[in-house]
């Protein structure tokens, strides 16, 4: 069993059936033959999530993770700009190896909001557009000379996306020093779909209704 907040998630029909992961419980949408598809789609892509972790046992690992992991609630020392605190655990679970292997919450953001002029190769995109795989952009950063032209929004935005995928290779980078296991180009693939599966089951519900042709369209790859 795994638990989530105050639900609890088992094996049973009953542990991920749409309508009690929801709001639906007493609505249409809970009668509707789609929610049952919705479920069944996300039991699959559950339990293939957790196949990973019979393929690639050291993402099982147990850790200590934050899911509340953001700059924000690092405090750093003004003149030694030395690490001191971090603060805000009541987010924080003992957890797969593999839900840590993520991003600050402040290194995603940029990408988001630009999902209207991404290209289908972006992994946002083709990934589902999870935060958790934010768009990468390489490339030379631009001066912005006039920004009454027409192209100064785009180009302000794109040198945002690249300083962007910098500061997230630092960060992985860095933290592969520290542990070569997130330096391992096949576990950062490999822990990909248990990093949606926990998301998933975070957002509930409405989070498996909304997406549920993406699901299903994930489960009979």
């Amino acid at each position: 069993m795994w638990e989530f907040g105050q639900r609890v998630l088992d094996d049973s029909r009953r542990g991920l059936n749409l309508a009690e992961w929801s709001l639906f419980d007493t609505s249409d949408t809970a009668k509707d033959p789609e929610c049952n598809r919705a479920s069944e789609a996300m039991r699959t892509f559950y339990q293939r999530a957790i196949d990973v972790l019979r393929h690639y046992p050291a993402l099982g690992t147990s850790c200590l993770v934050n899911l509340d992991y953001a700059y924000r609630n690092i405090l750093v020392d003004e003149s030694s700009q030395q690490l001191k605190v971090l603060v805000d655990w009541d987010d924080a679970y003992v957890m797969p190896l593999a839900i840590s292997m993520d991003f600050p919450l402040d290194l995603p953001e940029e990408s988001a909001p630009s999902r209207r002029i991404l290209p289908p190769s972006s992994e946002y995109v083709r990934e589902g557009y999870f935060r958790s795989f934010p768009h990468s952009e390489y490339g030379a950063i631009r001066e912005i000379v006039d920004f009454t032209a027409p192209d100064s929004e785009e180009i302000s935005l794109r040198n945002g996306l690249i300083y962007e995928t910098r500061e997230r290779d630092w960060y992985r980078a860095t933290l592969a020093e520290c542990d070569a296991r997130f330096g391992d180009p096949q576990l950062w693939e490999a822990r990909k779909p248990l990093l949606k599966a926990q998301q998933l089951l975070k957002w509930g519900g409405r989070r498996w209704w909304s997406d549920r042709e993406w699901l299903q369209a994930e489960v009979t790859k």
